[in-house]
């Protein structure tokens, strides 16, 4: 599931991207979610509740100026993606100095349109935030600090969330692993059958780690050495 902000006052606008959007989800096989911000301070207000997009698209037009709002957002911090919708260019030098991803203009060409927002779902990809994996027929990418383990089930690799939730996919966690220190994340794999992320171990007793919740993982025992050196980067030890 990749969520997209959508901020833009005009009605038709919001039905044009939406449609396309649409269409690109069932090119691609994505999952696409979209809200709808009628102006820029509700974007803002959604962020400061913790809400977080990878994606925003900002049309120039959406008040009380899309050029401001997009400054404000960098000036709280928010890292998400932008693509900046416009009538013309005169932006160009203040939309380099806040790191906008890509600069559209009306009218919208569908084309480059379907083209940058791949380009915004492989950034979001390789910039090792979001972990990219393929459910039934579909894309999804979810924040590598919402998942707290993968576990892995015969054929299918089970993704625990912080949150208590799960997702399922088809797969094997040696590919799971490879892909994760492809993005430099820090976790550890246990055991055969779990992947580990270090943020969320606070102890380790009688051969298990012990994560947030009361869960507990094993650690096996051609693992301890190993785990044992890369634990105290992370955590200590229960004496």
């Amino acid at each position: 599931m990749i969520h997209v902000a959508l901020c833009n006052n005009d009605a038709s606008y919001i039905s044009e991207i939406e449609s396309l959007l649409h269409g690109i989800a069932m090119q691609e096989k994505l999952m696409i979610h979209t809200d709808i911000f009628y102006n820029g301070t509700e974007l803002e207000e959604k962020f400061r509740t913790g809400a977080d997009y990878p994606l925003i698209i900002l049309d120039a037009d959406t008040e009380p100026g899309g050029l401001l709002t997009a400054k404000k957002l960098r000036n709280a911090g928010v890292d998400s993606l932008i693509l900046f919708i416009s009538h013309s260019g005169i932006y160009f030098r203040e939309l380099f100095e806040i790191g906008v991803f890509r600069f559209l203009e009306k009218p919208l060409d569908s084309s480059l349109f379907q083209r940058y927002f791949m380009d915004a779902v492989e950034r979001i990809h390789k910039e090792g935030k979001y972990f990219l994996f393929k459910r039934g027929r579909q894309l999804q990418l979810i924040r590598i600090r919402d998942i707290l383990y993968f576990e892995s089930n015969r054929r299918k690799v089970i993704l625990h969330k912080l949150d208590g939730k799960k997702m399922d996919f088809y797969g094997k966690l040696n590919d799971v692993e490879h892909e994760i220190l492809k993005l430099e994340a820090p976790f550890l794999r246990t055991h055969q059958s779990f992947l580990v992320n270090c943020n969320y171990i606070f102890g380790w007793k009688a051969s298990k780690l012990q994560l947030n919740g009361g869960i507990q993982i094993p650690v096996s025992e051609d693992q301890k050495k190993k785990i044992r050196g890369q634990l105290k980067y992370f955590t200590r030890r229960d004496p």
